[in-house]
């Protein structure tokens, strides 16, 4: 019985795939996340099961890491289902749509339990490919042209992360997660992995997709996107990464999420569109998120709390992203009306961190793990908090702006408001959240900085986006046949020479090495295609 515990998460919307879409059946997709609410609640601690007939042997297993996860990816499942259900004119009545968001939140939870590196990436793919439908789904040209980009974004970054943890296996005992404990990657599986990862993070570079798919995404799949599936990336590093192998490599992590973290600022200060201050928040959060896991690997005596605290600030934040686009949904299609304001103003001043909000106790948490002798890393992190507490202004200052005003909100508005109240303190009880002097000084310092650059922006709507830059796909093809034989000429000469070491026989890890450099090559090449022309 224990074993259904950990497949029903995943199998149950598989299953609802097969039942038609009818008036009476629809209401079965709203509770396909129950489930995995269920499993989040009843499985006990170290629960694992093998499936020794599926793929080549999958194992699946909850620890307390994983039960964090699934219990809220499963409430924003939930709540977005129930979304669709209620509001199917938002483009989310057509049956594409239907299939990828069940095929994506199927994904999601079988790489929340999956307890090996393959069916971790089988999950990770499935979510991350089907999310091209929900994308897609209103069928706009700008729908479609952001859905193309995240899906050749997406297929990079697969294929980086298939090739990092093709090397990974190859020096590892196993394919269990308890395998890598202690597994140094090596530079080039390092890399791989925090890239294939660092996609769905939105790293400086890695990051045109995400504004453009937050935009055109109906509200429901701009949701899941925010919420379970931004954190399906953070829960990728902590599954394969581990501060004890990698001191050497923090300085990448805390560079690169500080500078995530300005892009998203800067990005977030000159949109003209609400939806877009969202999106570039994301960006500046995945950011203090990447430069925090980062310090882990500096202080890897510290890395368990640093861990814990994280993982609960990034299960605030999906909370928190989840119920604001599902409430621009109500937004863009009621108008401005008070109450809507004032719950978008609820949930934005907890993602800032306000005083008596789960953000500020999320805050607390990371300062207090991080803030061990150390101010200068409590005084960037605080910078960073004030940066999200000026865009949070600026984008309750853009919905107050919003052309239309409505003088009536339906049941299913009050419905959203009911949800987005103890969505502003969770995970954390209500007494949790107090009165903290930091938080109120941390939140004045983002509306100083909203009033200073209030201003910034065309007057139109800004989208910075991937510049584009045309080549000759005459070119283009020459360059690749080029490259497979350069490539394949390399990897004959690397073959000769190992057989002429060890006559009959390769070790495993240049096996591993030879086969992670063809996807790496596949994912060189799909780089290379992502700035020709559609």
């Amino acid at each position: 019985m224990s074993n259904w515990l950990l497949l029903l998460p995943w199998l149950v919307p598989l299953l609802l795939l097969t039942i038609p879409a009818n008036r009476t059946m629809r209401w079965l997709q709203a509770f396909a996340a129950l489930p995995a609410l269920a499993t989040s609640i009843l499985a006990a601690d170290g629960l694992s099961a093998k499936l020794d007939w599926l793929l080549l042997g999958t194992s699946l297993g909850i620890d307390s890491t994983g039960r964090l996860f699934l219990l809220y990816s499963s409430l924003a499942w939930l709540a977005a289902s129930l979304y669709i259900l209620l509001r199917p004119a938002l483009a989310t009545g057509r049956s594409r749509f239907r299939i990828a968001f069940l095929l994506a939140m199927s994904g999601n939870f079988l790489l929340i339990v999956a307890a090996d590196m393959l069916s971790f990436y089988l999950g990770y793919a499935l979510m991350g490919l089907s999310a091209y439908g929900m994308i897609v789904a209103p069928g706009t040209r700008d729908a479609i042209n952001a859905a193309r980009r995240y899906l050749g974004w997406t297929i990079a970054g697969e294929l980086a992360l298939f090739s990092g943890m093709v090397l990974i296996a190859s020096r590892a005992s196993g394919r269990l997660f308890t395998d890598l404990m202690t597994v140094d990657p090596g530079i080039a599986g390092f890399l791989l992995i925090l890239a294939g990862f660092g996609v769905k993070m939105a790293l400086p570079g890695l990051h045109f997709w995400l504004p453009a798919a937050y935009r055109a995404a109906p509200a429901a799949a701009a949701a899941v996107l925010s919420g379970p599936m931004l954190a399906a990336g953070l829960l990728g590093w902590l599954r394969f990464l581990h501060p004890a192998t990698l001191p050497d490599y923090a300085t990448i992590f805390i560079t690169l999420g500080i500078a995530g973290a300005l892009l998203g600022l800067v990005g977030g200060l000159l949109q003209r569109e609400a939806r877009g201050v969202l999106a570039w928040s994301s960006i500046a959060k995945a950011g203090t998120m990447t430069a925090i896991f980062g310090a882990s690997f500096v202080w890897p005596d510290a890395s368990t709390a640093i861990f814990a605290a994280l993982s609960l600030f990034m299960i605030h934040h999906l909370l928190i992203k989840s119920a604001l686009f599902l409430g621009m949904g109500e937004l863009e299609l009621h108008g401005r009306h008070a109450w809507l304001i004032a719950g978008l103003a609820l949930l934005a001043l907890s993602l800032a961190g306000a005083p008596w909000s789960g953000g500020a106790v999320a805050k607390e948490l990371l300062i207090e793990a991080l803030d061990d002798g150390r101010p200068a890393v409590t005084l960037i992190f605080m910078g960073m908090a004030a940066g999200t507490a000026m865009l949070m202004t600026r984008f309750l200052w853009l919905a107050l702006h919003l052309d239309r005003r409505s003088k009536r909100i339906d049941a299913i508005s009050v419905g959203w408001l009911v949800l987005a109240i103890p969505a502003t303190w969770l995970p954390f009880k209500f007494l949790q959240a107090g009165f903290s002097t930091s938080a109120l000084l941390t939140l004045l310092a983002g509306v100083a900085l909203f009033a200073a650059t209030r201003s910034l922006g065309p007057g139109r709507e800004t989208r910075i986006a991937v510049p584009k830059v045309r080549l000759k796909m005459e070119w283009l093809e020459a360059w690749r046949d080029s490259f497979y034989s350069s490539l394949y000429a390399i990897l004959r000469y690397l073959r000769g020479c190992l057989e002429a070491i060890n006559p009959g026989s390769e070790s495993r890890v240049m096996a591993g090495t030879t086969t992670a450099l063809l996807w790496l090559a596949l994912f060189m090449i799909l780089l290379i295609t992502l700035v020709a022309p559609v």
